[in-house]
């Protein structure tokens, strides 16, 4: 019964924002473009980076680990605070409030943009230590087994990262969060 609800409501949306033939093809050729132009380049100038000799001997430095784990902390600490602006779970302002306001629950109304975020955040996680671990098992020789532990626990990383984004969401408003820099650097 609430999904045939939330379907409609949704259904209901969609309706207001018609889209032709012509909407759907530039779509499809903007992304297009946008993948040979932007990501195609991009994704191989990350190539060369890390599986030339630096990069490599870079990536499979004592300090590696370190730096990767000061990323990961990074993030997490960026979703907890940057989930306040917006967080994962979120729909433009008018279908927020409708379905929120009535006796569907929150978390059936907001599991899909949630789910879309957890997606993008771990897809872009795992394919980033993907790119790397195939660099460094191309030209460094580092065991396959190791480089898919790596890009397991990128996965794991960008688990954990949606739910800080998530967590930060949930949080009271900035005023109240002004001292936990400063407990943290008290740590």
């Amino acid at each position: 019964m609430t999904a045939r609800r939330l379907a409609a409501a949704r259904g209901i949306w969609r309706g207001r924002h018609t889209r032709t033939i012509g909407d759907e093809a530039y779509t499809v050729y903007a992304a297009v473009l946008l993948g040979l132009v932007v990501v195609a380049p991009g994704l191989r100038a990350v190539w060369i980076v890390a599986a030339g000799p630096r990069g490599v001997s870079m990536l499979t430095s004592d300090g590696a680990s370190c730096a990767v784990a000061w990323c990961a902390a990074a993030l997490w600490a960026g979703g907890l605070l940057l989930g306040r602006i917006r967080g994962p779970a979120l729909l433009p302002p008018f279908p927020l409030h409708a379905l929120t306001s009535s006796d569907i629950t929150r978390a059936v109304t907001l599991r899909r943009p949630l789910i879309r975020s957890t997606t993008v955040i771990v897809a872009a996680l795992t394919g980033g230590a993907l790119l790397i671990g195939a660099a460094l098992v191309t030209r460094s020789g580092v065991q396959l087994v190791d480089a898919t532990a790596f890009v397991v626990a990128a996965l794991a990383t960008g688990i954990v990262t949606a739910l800080t984004w998530l967590t930060g969401q949930g949080f009271p408003a900035w005023r109240s969060l002004w001292p936990w820099p400063l407990l943290l650097l008290r740590a």
